[in-house]
C-alpha cells in the first residue's frame, strides 16, 4: 500500500517538474490591441522579460519583425549567463527596433556597470525611475519605468514626473505587484510587468 502511495507521489512530482520545465522554455507571443482616445495611430511594441539564461531564438524574432520598439522588462540575465551571451541576445533585438531596458531582480547578479556599458554600446536605453517621451508619434506617448522593487529604491513618482493626464503612459515594472500602488495616483494606459 505504502509503495503505491509513494509511487503516486513520485509520479505526480515528476510530472509537475516536467511541466514546469516545459513552460520555462516556451516562448509565448501574445497580441493585444488597445483602443484609446486621441488621434488614430498604431504602435507596435514587443515586450520581453524573464529571458534569464535562454538564447533568443530566430524563430521568436520572426514573429515580431514589424514592431516600433522593444521593451525588455527585466530578468534579461542572471548569474548563469555570460556578458557575451547577453550581448548576443541584445544584438538580435536592436536589429529589429529601438530597445529599452528595465531592471529585474536577477539582472544585477552580473556586474551592473558592465551591463550598463554593454547596453550603451548597443544603443539600449535603460529606464530607471524615469520616463522618456516618444516624440515621433501624433499622440503624446511616454514610457515610464521604475527600478526593480527588490532594490527598495524604486520611485513611482520619479517615473511619472512631468507626465500629464493627456499623455498615453506605458508603465513598466518587472514586479507587477507594484501596479496596485500606482493606479490610485497615476493613470497609465498600459502596464507591463515580468515574473
Amino acid at each position: 500500500m505504502w509503495k503505491k502511495i509513494i509511487g503516486a507521489i513520485v509520479l505526480a512530482g515528476a510530472s509537475m517538474f516536467a511541466y514546469m520545465l516545459k513552460v520555462a522554455h516556451e516562448n509565448t507571443v501574445k497580441t493585444h490591441m488597445l483602443r484609446l482616445q486621441g488621434q488614430r495611430e498604431q504602435l507596435r511594441i514587443f515586450f520581453i522579460s524573464d529571458v534569464h539564461a535562454r538564447r533568443i531564438s530566430d524563430a521568436l524574432l520572426q514573429q515580431v519583425r514589424n514592431v516600433d520598439f522593444i521593451i525588455i522588462g527585466g530578468d534579461f540575465c542572471d548569474e548563469r549567463v555570460t556578458l557575451a551571451q547577453v550581448e548576443r541576445n541584445i544584438q538580435k533585438l536592436v536589429q529589429i527596433a529601438p530597445t529599452y531596458f528595465v531592471w529585474g531582480n536577477n539582472d544585477r547578479e552580473l556586474d551592473e556597470q558592465q551591463l550598463v556599458e554593454l547596453f550603451a554600446r548597443n544603443n539600449v536605453r535603460v529606464l530607471n525611475n524615469e520616463n522618456v517621451r516618444l516624440t515621433q508619434y501624433s499622440n503624446s506617448w511616454v514610457l515610464a519605468a521604475i527600478n526593480d522593487t527588490s532594490k527598495r529604491d524604486y520611485n513611482i513618482d520619479e517615473a511619472f514626473k512631468g507626465t500629464t493626464d493627456d499623455d498615453f503612459v506605458i508603465y513598466i515594472s518587472h514586479n507587477p505587484q507594484v501596479f496596485a500602488r500606482t493606479v490610485p495616483t497615476y493613470r497609465p494606459v498600459l502596464m507591463l510587468g515580468g515574473h
